[in-house]
């Protein structure tokens, strides 16, 4: 069987990636390349893996100061070998069966370029399982509503893909959103309603790069998904639903912006056309829903 590349970015978290590592040694797969790619640690990562684990291989590559999570999923997916590429991060972990179940699924169905199974979440102690497919059933992605659904810990994406669609290494937030529009947008891509193949641990103590509870981290999320806009634009492929997709979501963030500012003085208010920009766009949605 093909051998598959799973790349885990880290920064600053030995047990949890440990644990990681670990979820894909012990995978019933028989051929596996781990590729962690230490995003400046402050002690660099040092990993082995344990002497009864025979199907592995194990490269370990570090950036010499924090790029985020863009450039080293990237980096480690131009430095991966395998015939197939899923990814991790390092404070979830993968279910015992995740690459023989999709293995298995893309060799049966070689119309698809990649693949997603349910990702269990923490919080929420279960998988959301995109428009309610019956177990058991698979259905192609076309519309972009499917985004929500999608994470990348339960994702397999045959190598041929990377030659035309990776990680955009300047995203230091955002990337995984940016990767699965391109393959919804470009490629032929479906959801597998299997039984979980991963965890989300979306709740623990260790900072996450996702919150947004603070006035800091929603600005840095504006400026993020502000690079991801004109990364599609340079592209030439915002247009139509994706384009949509892109100016709704920066335009919520705008309007969380101006929720969470002390709006007391000026700059502030150049804000504010956004928030009705915002609202504006989602009447004139849901009227012409209506039409």
């Amino acid at each position: 069987m093909k051998k598959v590349s799973v790349i885990i970015p880290t920064r600053n978290r030995g047990q949890l990636l440990r644990e990681a590592v670990d979820s894909v040694a012990l995978q019933d797969y028989p051929s596996i390349e781990i590729v962690i790619v230490d995003d400046a640690s402050d002690e660099p990562v040092e990993i082995q893996l344990t002497e009864n684990v025979k199907n592995c291989e194990l490269v370990v590559i570090r950036n010499e100061q924090p790029r985020g999570g863009g450039y080293s999923r990237h980096r480690g997916a131009l430095a991966s070998t395998g015939g197939y590429v899923c990814f991790l991060d390092d404070d979830d972990f993968y279910l015992p069966d995740k690459l023989k179940l999709l293995v298995d699924f893309l060799e049966k169905h070689a119309c698809f370029d990649a693949v997603f199974a349910p990702v269990e979440r923490t919080s929420i102690g279960g998988a959301k399982i995109w428009r309610n497919i019956p177990a058991g059933e698979f259905r192609p992605i076309r519309s972009l509503d499917a985004i929500p659904f999608l994470h990348t810990n339960g994702s397999l994406v045959r190598r041929a893909v990377f030659d035309s669609i990776s990680f955009y290494p300047e995203l230091q937030k955002f990337q995984d959103t940016q990767f699965h529009l391109e393959l919804i947008w470009l490629k032929k891509v479906c959801f597998y309603h299997t039984d979980a193949v991963a965890v989300w641990r979306d709740r623990h103590a260790l900072p996450q790069i996702t919150d947004m509870n603070s006035e800091a981290m929603v600005a840095r999320s504006i400026e993020n998904f502000e690079k991801l806009r004109k990364y599609f634009a340079a592209k030439q492929i915002l247009k139509g639903k994706l384009r949509w997709f892109v100016v709704t979501r920066l335009l919520r963030m705008y309007a969380k912006n101006i929720g969470l500012s002390n709006v007391s003085y000026p700059g502030h208010l150049l804000k504010w056309p956004h928030y009705w920009a915002y609202w504006l766009f989602c009447l004139a949605y849901f009227r012409l829903r209506r039409s």
